[in-house]
């Protein structure tokens, strides 16, 4: 690395800065990566200072306040990295350091006792190129669009280790970096380069895979397969999966009056417009055991499938142009196009299936559509639908009760993450949806929500 020399080959000990952008693997976002004690590169395993004892090396307890200070490490010339690290590795490297984590095989931690807490700053927007000479940025973002312009990311194999950050060499505007975090370390952007998309960072810090028990450790060669941990195979009522109060506000849904403490409801405001199902309690969607059928599924409840499509009628504004509702038979209850009340920027055709043509005849309005639902919708009805949020928003309608199978079938790495239907239609239906060139069909959509939760009712998919 021609940019460190013997007199800069140590970890400032108190930084740790994390920056990021939207790109894949050639054009890495810059980190910069500074824990409490220093990290060394290329060492086998954990490293203990000699003056350590026997409690302290078995332990993982934090070092007191008035412990001594160990000596910090110091980056190892002869460490080889085949690729830059990614932010998977660094959230690794902290539960590691913090949670008995697995040992991560890029770099090694001395004292790893003595560490009492690691600061990740996330800054949006700032990059790796930002930190090199003659850099203008009032041209910046415009660059990155000119296919003559050569790219200003580089990617030899020396941009894989750390960097230092000299204070003559930065733009003005970022000099004052240089004095807080003395190294930039170009970090892989989490995502797939093959098809061109990109995780979240934050998602990714926030969130890791279930590590492996002893016995999935210990076993060798093709094992039988097994039942996914939580899964039952027996019938369950549908009112097992509903969503409960806590769970609305979390997953982005507005509350449903029902939901909210009687002493809070009168200063709960809603925005004009939105109507609510007639529903007083929460228990009012309670049904008597007498009146269930023995084995029924539903619950003595009347369960519809929901799903809406929408187009743009201003930033960030999504307005309903048509809904979908399925009862539990498969049967279509309603299935209407509706006129928004201000003009379609765009139709978004390709995934709304919505044109100009077919709106133009059209003079239902969405307050039509509330009406007609506050009539179908009573207290023992159950609405299902996929990422249900948004269709209710478009709606501007509430419900207290209801199954999303965004949250029924969970992302394996937790949330923010969610499955698509297309996803869940594939993997527990065997069934191609949303493969059409002119967009969504909702009735397809909605019928595919009420087979999976089918699915997960008869025999726990």
């Amino acid at each position: 690395m021609d940019d460190l020399n013997p007199t800069h080959d140590v970890f400032n000990p108190d930084d740790f800065l994390v920056t990021t952008n939207g790109v894949l693997d050639g054009d890495a976002p810059a980190l910069t990566d500074v824990t409490d004690p220093q990290l060394p590169l290329d060492l086998p395993k954990d490293s203990t200072s000699s003056d350590t004892t026997a409690s302290d090396t078995g332990s993982l307890k934090r070092a007191k306040p008035h412990d001594e200070e160990e000596d910090a490490g110091a980056f190892n010339y002869n460490a080889k990295l085949q690729s830059k690290i990614s932010l998977d590795q660094l959230r690794n490297l902290v539960l590691y350091i913090f949670a008995e984590g697995v040992s991560p095989q890029w770099v090694a931690i001395a004292n790893r006792p003595q560490f009492r807490k690691i600061v990740a700053i996330m800054v949006p927007g700032l990059e790796e190129a930002m930190f090199k000479q003659n850099v203008d940025f009032t041209t910046y973002n415009e660059q990155c669009f000119d296919l003559d312009q050569k790219s200003r990311v580089l990617t030899s194999p020396d941009d894989y280790y750390p960097r230092l950050l000299k204070r003559d060499e930065l733009p003005e505007i970022l000099k004052d970096f240089a004095d807080m975090f003395p190294h930039l370390w170009p970090v892989k952007t989490p995502g797939n380069e093959k098809y061109g998309f990109m995780r979240s960072p934050m998602g990714t810090m926030l969130t890791a895979p279930t590590e492996k028990t002893k016995e999935e450790k210990a076993a060798k060669g093709v094992q039988p397969a097994k039942e996914p941990k939580g899964w039952k195979d027996e019938r369950t009522r549908i009112t097992e999966f509903l969503a409960m109060p806590e769970d609305f506000q979390p997953n982005g849904y507005v509350l449903h009056p029902a939901c909210i403490p009687a002493e809070r409801r009168k200063n709960y405001h809603y925005a004009e417009g939105w109507a609510h199902t007639l529903v007083d309690n929460f228990e009012d969607g309670n049904v008597p055991e007498e009146e269930i059928q023995q084995g029924s599924i539903t619950a003595g409840r009347d369960v519809y499938a929901l799903d809406c499509e929408m187009c743009v009628t201003g930033p960030d504004e999504y307005s309903l142009t048509r809904i979908s509702l399925v009862s539990w038979d498969g049967t279509v209850i309603l299935d209407e196009l509706v006129k928004p009340d201000k003009p379609i920027i765009d139709y978004v055709t390709r995934f709304s299936g919505i044109t100009e043509e077919m709106l133009a005849p059209i003079t239902t309005t969405l307050s039509d559509i509330q009406t007609k639902l506050l009539n179908i919708l009573t207290p023992r009805s159950i609405l299902i639908g996929h990422s249900l949020e948004s269709d209710l928003k478009a709606l501007q309608l509430t419900h207290p009760f209801i199954v999303d199978t965004s949250i029924l079938f969970p992302h394996h790495r937790g949330p923010p993450l969610k499955n698509s239907l297309k996803f869940l239609a594939q993997r527990f239906l065997k069934r191609e949806i949303q493969n059409r060139s002119n967009g969504h069909d909702s009735i397809e959509d909605a019928k595919a929500c009420l087979d999976l939760v089918k699915a997960k009712t008869y025999s726990g998919a």
